[in-house]
């Protein structure tokens, strides 16, 4: 999988969802896997649905041991976090877990662009925790953030982010 934010197999939900039934009961835990984030993805489906999808991702990924599949994983957990809040059933602290858990993976497979990615992330966790205390504050930082991605091979990934926290211009820890 080349990008987990961008992984929305274009299929009916109700066809994903008989996948992940029949993928279940046979045991294919790989294909099953894409398609759980497949499921997460889905615009069609409610916040907390795509959650207990992801959830179960990240349990099919850590089976499978699979630690570069599981951090990324990991890091698309933290991103329902900062762009759902409490809606995504993410607190903070769970936020940080993952982001640690993540770290922890990309520098034991020394993997340098997965690791700037986590960094990135906490980065805006940072920013976004900024938001209540210090509104202008936080919005400069997310404008240099964002100038900062027109630089970087992660740019896509990040700036659909970034842009929707500039327009939501509150927390949502």
């Amino acid at each position: 999988i080349d990008s987990f934010f961008d992984t929305a197999i274009e299929n009916s939900v109700n066809k994903l969802k008989e996948h992940v039934r029949r993928l279940t009961i046979k045991g294919y835990k790989p294909t099953l896997f894409t398609r759980l984030l497949a499921l997460s993805q889905h615009d069609e489906l409610e916040v907390q649905e795509r959650q207990r999808y992801l959830n179960h991702a990240l349990d099919v990924i850590n089976q499978l041991q699979q630690p570069y599949e599981h951090a990324q994983a990991l890091l698309l957990t933290v991103r329902y976090g900062l762009l759902y809040g409490e809606a995504s059933g993410i607190d903070a602290h769970q936020v940080e877990a993952f982001l640690e858990q993540a770290k922890d993976l990309a520098i034991e497979l020394d993997a340098r662009i997965l690791l700037a990615r986590v960094e990135y992330y906490q980065q805006l966790v940072e920013i976004n925790e900024m938001l209540t205390d210090n509104p202008n504050g936080a919005a400069d930082a997310l404008k240099q953030f964002s100038h900062t991605l027109e630089t970087v091979p992660l740019s896509t990934e990040f700036t659909p982010l970034v842009d929707q926290l500039l327009e939501l211009g509150n927390p949502n820890f």
